[in-house]
């Protein structure tokens, strides 16, 4: 049996946990699923992965005691002490909780708190660090809300504030004294606490900033009111001495509050709503987490220096789909990047290789329009893409409809750009179908074509086939238009596939699969199961040996047909949520019921290979992506050898079918820490092993040699001349003597 594994390629949330500026300001430290990693902000690149944990990481502390060591717990209760300077893991301690939804640690190793959730709510818990033996744990507050910046701790760990519907409760740690304050009907979103004095701000769902002064006194709390935001306000932070209040929300900016003057100063349009805030210890750098999985660095001077961005997720509040990725993957071989769905109104380019956006293609040219407190509004959408097997032309459809006015719907084909090395606008047609577009696709390239065609399925019952042509109001430039159109019986024109070499195409038409020549578009045969009861989800034509057999697929059952005898192969009845074709091979892969993974030939119903649960969650998507020609076997039939399958989920990771063995982490990395604790920045200059049995060395006198063969010289420092009086002798040293004259 193959042993093939499923791994995440990327997707990992680098949002979902509050980031942390490195000590020097250079570097941002992020949670990537259960891997940590650190990006330089002058390059935007990963220069350090930490890994350890086996669960999604929850939060990342600061050492107080040690500025180039972090803390980080994982969903599991796994603490542990980092050198993120080096890269070493210092120390593992296991937490007295197995289920932790946010992990603080005020006073660094002197008390932990961990939120848990205890029958139907959860509560926050302290307890001690111990290496070995599970601590005991006390309860300390009740309800609070599992969710990292809606707790905060005080100056010195003095207090903890906590948020929870419309109370905000102080806790004094050492008298174990509570005060509880309400804001009236307003729900409080999230917390903050002053770095050296006994002041909280709050944010509430009315986009007010509240920063409480007099806290401890429950009947006269000083309160003073800040109001920019229209949405919640998502996440507080202050300045590092406490004069200045950041905050951030749904409307995609960041506001800076002068405390003292009451000024406020506003960066707008950062592309997605803001999910978190943090600020270096210097002051020098604000970053803000974004929904759409992207790290934004700003500057003093406003200026957003470096964007990190990790696979776009989506889609937040704005658009109107069902499906987390309309458009599905396609791989673009002239990139090698898989193209999906990103910003709104965007196509991301990923490299899964280098697990990094290359670049965000701008289809609608819009901008992102925040929502309303009271009323949702849409934005424009990429609703289908495709690529040519050349990764010349790229096609996309948009669609808005709010379902008051007209819909509006647009159909673009772009061109590669050879020099810009983008893709750049060649035809907009507008309106081309009267409803949305179900499929978009090229014919496949052979020899025999000449120019590139594509076809468009729609709910109007029609479905058109684009061609590329002459312009007449150009002498040079060719355009896209519509060279034919076909129907059937006025049902909705669904999927549709290409044959292997691109001379006949099926169109699913509600129970039937239609086949028609591309050339002449003529209806040349109809394929109808009388006995299936739902309509047809996808087709595929099969490839080499199988290119003469379609499958098709209505969500319950899978259906081979031969389009030459127009017969039925075979048929099997399973749940199935999405099947697709390999283009290296003849292999096709299906998800079925429970997220079970088989891979199949068209030909033949029993699979060659099979995995259940692929995925946790139903998977969305799902491309093969051809290895190169180096890593491919020559003359294997393995499937996986030819090329690699990647499919999307619900939870919006990325993953990959691969035969590669884990990576363990080796024991060097798992230092004690006794044995590298760089207290000082000074310890740093130490080395970590000592040579007691020093030979010395007896100083040479510094010989000048007049031939190229110069060796390297070992002198005493001090008694070593000024540079500037050797240097016209060093530099004549270089120089070969001639011989004789040329003429």
């Amino acid at each position: 049996m193959i042993d093939l594994k499923v791994k995440i390629r990327a997707g990992a949330s680098l949002v979902k946990v509050r980031p942390l500026f490195t000590f020097d300001s250079k570097s941002i430290i992020v949670a990537n699923g259960s891997d940590i990693k650190v990006f330089s902000i002058q390059s935007g690149e990963c220069i350090r992965t930490l890994r350890y944990h086996k669960r999604p990481v929850v939060s990342l502390q600061e050492c107080k005691k040690n500025v180039l060591q972090i803390l980080s717990c994982c969903e599991g209760g796994t603490v542990i002490r980092w050198d993120y300077s080096e890269g070493k893991l210092l120390q593992v301690y296991n937490a007295p909780i197995s289920t932790v939804a946010a992990f603080y640690a005020p006073n660094d190793t002197f008390r932990w708190f961990m939120t848990k959730k205890y029958e139907d709510h959860f509560r926050l818990y302290s307890c001690y660090p111990k290496t070995v033996e599970k601590a005991s744990v006390q309860m300390v507050l009740k309800p609070v809300l599992p969710i990292q910046n809606t707790i905060a701790f005080g100056f010195k760990g003095k207090f903890v504030a906590a948020v929870y519907d419309n109370n905000l409760t102080i806790y004094e740690l050492e008298k174990k004294i509570f005060v509880r304050h309400k804001t009236g009907e307003r729900m409080l979103k999230c917390v903050v606490c002053h770095p050296s004095d006994d002041i909280v701000a709050t944010g509430d769902n009315q986009g007010r900033v509240i920063v409480w002064s007099n806290i401890f006194d429950s009947k006269r709390p000083i309160r003073s009111i800040y109001h920019w935001h229209t949405l919640p306000v998502a996440d507080l932070v202050f300045s590092t001495e406490g004069s200045y209040l950041y905050s951030g929300g749904g409307e995609a900016a960041l506001v800076k509050w002068n405390l003292f003057s009451e000024q406020k100063s506003v960066i707008p349009r950062l592309g997605s709503p803001i999910c978190h805030v943090n600020i270096s210890t210097d002051n020098s750098y604000v970053v803000s987490a974004h929904e759409d999985n992207a790290l934004q660095v700003i500057n003093t001077q406003r200026i957003v220096v470096q964007i990190i961005q990790g696979l776009t997720q989506g889609h937040f509040q704005g658009t109107k789909s069902g499906n987390l990725l309309p458009t599905g993957m396609v791989y673009d071989p002239r990139t090698k990047a898989l193209v999906m769905n990103g910003r709104p109104g965007h196509l991301q380019f990923y490299d899964i290789t280098e697990d990094k956006q290359l670049f965000n293609l701008d289809i609608t040219g819009r901008n992102f329009i925040s929502q309303e407190r009271d009323s949702i509004v849409l934005n424009t959408d990429v609703h289908k893409t495709a690529i040519d097997d050349r990764g010349i032309w790229l096609a996309t459809t948009e669609y808005w409809y709010d379902e008051e006015t007209s819909p509006q719907l647009w159909l673009k084909f772009w061109e590669f750009d050879i020099t810009k090395q983008t893709f750049g606008l060649n035809t907009n047609v507008i309106l081309p179908h009267n409803k949305e577009v179900n499929c978009i696709l090229f014919r496949p390239v052979d020899a025999v074509s000449e120019l590139p065609l594509a076809v468009t399925t729609s709910n109007d019952c029609k479905f058109k086939i684009w061609s590329l042509q002459q312009d007449t109001n150009s002498d040079q430039k060719q355009t896209w238009s519509c060279t034919s159109m076909g129907c059937y019986r006025d049902l909705p024109a669904g999927d549709a596939c290409f044959s292997e070499e691109g001379s006949l195409l099926a169109v699913a038409f509600g129970k039937a699969a239609t086949l028609w020549t591309v050339d002449s578009t003529a209806l040349k045969a109809v394929l109808c199961n009388d006995k299936s009861k739902r309509n047809i989800v996808q087709t595929l034509f099969g490839r080499n040996s199988c290119s003469h057999l379609l499958v098709c697929h209505d969500g319950t059952s899978i259906t081979v047909w031969d389009v030459l005898s127009l017969s039925i192969t075979w048929i099997v009845h399973t749940e199935v949520q999405i099947i697709v074709g390999d283009r290296a091979s003849n292999v096709i892969a299906a998800f079925c019921q429970n997220q079970n993974l088989i891979v199949f030939r068209p030909n033949d119903p029993f699979p060659v290979y099979a995995l259940s649960n692929a995925s946790k969650t139903p998977v969305i998507s799902a491309v093969f992506v051809s290895k190169d020609s180096s890593c491919a076997s020559r003359g294997s039939e393995n499937f996986y050898e030819k090329s690699q399958l990647y499919f999307f989920n619900e939870e919006q990771n990325l993953l990959t079918l691969t035969d590669e063995p884990d990576t363990e982490i080796p024991d060097s990395a798992k230092n004690l820490i006794s044995q590298n604790i760089p207290k000082t920045p000074f310890g740093m200059l130490q080395a970590e092993h000592k040579v007691s049995n020093v030979e010395t060395v007896n100083p040479q006198p510094l010989t000048i040699h007049t031939k190229g063969d110069i060796k390297m010289v070992t002198i005493p420092c001090p008694t070593l001349q000024d540079p500037i009086l050797l240097c016209s002798s060093l530099l004549t040293s270089f120089l070969i003597p001639k011989q004789n004259l040329v003429q």
